[in-house]
């Protein structure tokens, strides 16, 4: 053991710990974890030893014993977040570094929609929580102050009232618009068959009011659509000259809020059009929890399909192709 903690431990301690002290000090200032009593580094119950780029294998000292392998960045939601938005998110033990930031990007400010939507974080074991700042980074997570943290029977705290316990009338606040660059999530689905099997797709989604969501659009002109308001936008010499070259957009202040976006992407032009969009909104939750998802239908020009034989495993299999018109 004392080999493995030279060849791999010993190595990467030292950015472990100044990870851990970074989160540590800056939990301290954080107003929504009540428990400040961080564990020592020297004493904390799991090591972490990277095992290659992107994930780590625990090791449990008073057990004697390795646990699986961690990737802390795994690009996997593990469960239904947003279940129940009748209140406010609660999530138990997430110690994914991808689904905290995805439930950072994606639940709206308290200020926002006028009423308390902060992100319940419920750790049940202190120490355990502690360990893991060692390989979480919290750094960008708490500017807005949108997780709560409550550690073991701080559960029943949930929900906070905040306008008691911390003079906070979020009730005050006005219904803000979704923004361009608040708009985390995109669902690509397509289909490659020659029926439009999207349709399907469109029941079920039509006003959905989570979604941005348009019919089957087809890709060329969704890419030539997005261009052409780029370009559009780009000649603009003032925001007077942007609003009077996007005058049949119902919204002043969409326009203005693309004029003055600093290195603006096809990505923010694609979700301005969706949210300037009646048919992509008309059944938009503007007070909803969660910020909505663009749901993309994109169809290509052609897709010839034929049957065919593959030698190799002689089996019958389906040979598609894509070409252009």
């Amino acid at each position: 053991m004392s080999l493995v903690i030279g060849a791999f431990y010993e190595p990467n301690e030292k950015e472990l710990r100044r990870r851990y002290e970074r989160n540590c000090k800056q939990l301290k200032k954080y107003p929504y974890l009540l428990r400040k009593d961080f564990i020592p580094f020297e004493e904390l119950p799991i090591l972490f030893f990277p095992y290659d780029d992107d994930g780590y294998i625990p090791f449990y000292p008073d057990r004697q014993r390795f646990g699986d392998y961690i990737n802390f960045e795994n690009p996997v939601v593990s469960r239904n977040f947003f279940r129940d938005l009748e209140n406010p998110i609660l999530a138990d033990d997430v110690y994914s570094q991808y689904e905290l930031e995805y439930l950072y990007d994606n639940v709206r400010r308290s200020e926002d929609i006028g009423r308390e939507n902060h992100v319940y974080l419920h750790y049940a074991d202190w120490a355990v929580f502690c360990a893991h700042l060692q390989c979480l980074d919290f750094h960008r997570l708490l500017d807005d102050k949108k997780l709560v943290f409550l550690i073991g029977e701080e559960v029943k705290r949930y929900p906070i009232d905040f306008k008691a316990a911390y003079g906070i009338d979020y009730s005050r606040y006005p219904l803000r618009p979704v923004g361009v660059r608040e708009v985390k999530r995109l669902i690509w689905h397509t289909q490659l068959s020659y029926h439009n099997g999207g349709d399907f797709f469109n029941e079920i989604f039509d006003s959905h009011p989570n979604l941005l969501v348009l019919p089957s659009i087809m890709m060329e002109n969704l890419k030539n659509g997005v261009s052409e308001y780029e370009e559009r936008m780009d000649s603009a010499q003032s925001l007077s000259h942007a609003l009077e070259l996007f005058r049949e957009w119902q919204k002043p202040g969409r326009i203005e809020e693309l004029y003055r976006m600093k290195h603006r992407t096809s990505k923010d032009m694609m979700v301005a059009v969706y949210l300037e969009n009646p048919t992509a909104t008309a059944g938009l939750d503007r007070a909803s929890r969660i910020v909505p998802a663009v749901f993309v239908q994109p169809h290509f020009a052609q897709m010839p399909a034929g049957l065919g034989v593959n030698t190799e495993k002689t089996a019958l299999c389906w040979i598609c192709r894509l070409t252009r018109n």
